[in-house]
């Protein structure tokens, strides 16, 4: 009779702990979808903000060529306004971008896969990436070019390559760019962006950039939080600020601290964009006496459909 006991409580154990296994399995599983759908909506709203404020990094992952033309004026306090006319010319080359896959995956049997086709988008509305496109986040190398309208012209070309780590709460940036400049020569730059959702419409970043103008001699650095916000579908908000250290004399010393808000709207059709950015400047240079200045913006961007 002990024994039956014993036998039966051992077996009644084992079925407890088998039904214990599955709803542990599946609120894990719950927990990878809930993850995942949490990485989804932050990746989405990254992407639609910097589209929306036409960010260097959209015009790359959207995954097409593209036209920006921006005409900017700047009214600074005690001094002479600055004009200054950009076109930038966004190119998506395929080719290079297969190959340089294929080096980094150095899986020379398998065949390389075609780039995903992007989602046709609504009328009268930015660009968005595939699902599929998200999830696979890879090595990506754009090139562009373009002219600042200024006496002499500048002209400039860069390349490009980026990678993005798409995390449950957070999206890491690296970037590596190297631009020739006919005004400045050779320019190296390293960013690393870290994207942090606060809201269905807000998105927290926290900005590093190292700037190496190569020609010049001159490195500098940039640090700093920005919060992007949706107001509508057609306008927008940013607010910026940021630590600027530059080398003087072979000492590493902070050069700027800059507060600013930009407001940006869709004026037509999400081709052309109307921008308004207050700013104070604190600047090494006057004593870090306060600098205001408001800038005012008008572009348009043309893409491939």
């Amino acid at each position: 009779m002990r024994l039956f006991l014993l036998l039966a409580t051992i077996f009644l154990t084992g079925a407890r702990a088998s039904e214990e296994v599955v709803p542990v399995e599946k609120e894990r599983d719950l927990l990878t979808r809930s993850h995942d759908l949490i990485s989804l909506r932050l990746v989405r709203l990254a992407d639609q903000l910097d589209s929306f404020f036409g960010e260097t990094r959209a015009d790359d992952e959207i995954n097409r060529s593209s036209i920006r033309i921006n005409h900017g004026y700047t009214l600074r306090m005690e001094k002479d306004p600055l004009q200054e006319t950009n076109v930038r010319i966004n190119l998506r080359l395929k080719n290079l971008e297969n190959l340089f896959k294929f080096s980094v995956e150095r899986n020379e049997q398998a065949p390389m896969e075609p780039a995903q086709p992007i989602q046709p988008n609504e009328p009268h509305s930015p660009p968005i990436r595939p699902v599929e496109d998200i999830e696979a986040e890879p090595w990506r190398f754009r090139m562009d070019a373009g002219l600042n309208a200024n006496i002499p012209p500048n002209v400039f070309a860069r390349s490009r390559l980026r990678k993005n780590w798409n995390w449950p709460w957070v999206i890491q940036r690296f970037t590596e760019e190297l631009t020739w400049s006919s005004e400045l020569g050779w320019i190296q730059t390293t960013t690393l962006f870290h994207d942090k959702q606060l809201s269905p419409i807000s998105l927290l970043r926290f900005t590093n950039e190292q700037n190496w103008q190569i020609s010049e001699q001159t490195f500098q650095t940039s640090h700093g939080p920005s919060i992007l916000q949706n107001l509508t579908e057609h306008d927008a908000l940013s607010f910026n600020f940021r630590v600027q250290t530059t080398v003087i004399d072979s000492v590493w010393a902070n050069s700027n601290y800059q507060v600013g808000v930009f407001y940006r709207r869709n004026l037509k059709d999400f081709w052309l964009f109307g921008e308004i950015g207050p700013a104070i400047d604190f600047p090494r240079l006057e004593r870090f006496r306060r600098a205001p200045s408001i800038l005012f913006r008008l572009e348009t961007f043309f893409s491939q459909n």
